[in-house]
């Protein structure tokens, strides 16, 4: 009888899992778009060696932030990037601060695109990418948003050639 018990608590912990708590749904936290203000939707599609792009990350750096992050990399630490977008499979990236896909905080950011490398690893191929397209100080890619302005970067094909 006991197991019986428990078997229902684990099928009713699941459904909730599932299901939600009737109506709840997640909320951004009391005052935070207060904080962040208007945001600005940012998209894009990349292309890397002719193909959609795989594996790879897109950040962005605000362009305020650039003293802290050139201040970092003498030192040898590391700057987190402002933000962080997501890729889909055809290629196309987007931003996401309050809601999905809805943007970034108005502002002028640098845009770097990265491939990840596992630590204590060495990956030739991730290293000359990053080499060429993770370096705020060095990225050809910029936006400026503004409020009620959507950007679109439209394509960008980057090479590992």
């Amino acid at each position: 009888m006991q197991m019986r018990g428990v078997l229902y608590f684990v099928i009713a912990v699941g459904l909730a899992s599932v299901t939600g708590c009737g109506g709840i749904s997640p909320t951004v936290p009391k005052g935070y778009k207060e904080l962040v203000g208007d945001v600005v939707p940012l998209t894009g599609e990349v292309t890397l060696d002719g193909s959609p792009a795989q594996g790879l990350s897109v950040w962005v750096l605000n362009e305020k932030s650039m003293p802290q992050y050139l201040a970092k990399k003498d030192s040898g630490d590391q700057i987190r990037p402002f933000a962080t977008g997501t890729f889909k499979a055809d290629g196309t990236f987007q931003f996401t601060t309050l809601t999905a896909g809805d943007g970034l905080p108005a502002g002028n950011y640098i845009i770097c695109f990265s491939k990840a490398i596992e630590a204590g690893t060495s990956n030739p191929e991730a290293e000359k990418f990053n080499a060429l397209y993770a370096k705020p100080d060095t990225s050809k890619y910029k936006a400026t948003l503004e409020k009620g302005k959507p950007v679109d970067l439209g394509k960008i094909e980057l090479s590992t050639k």
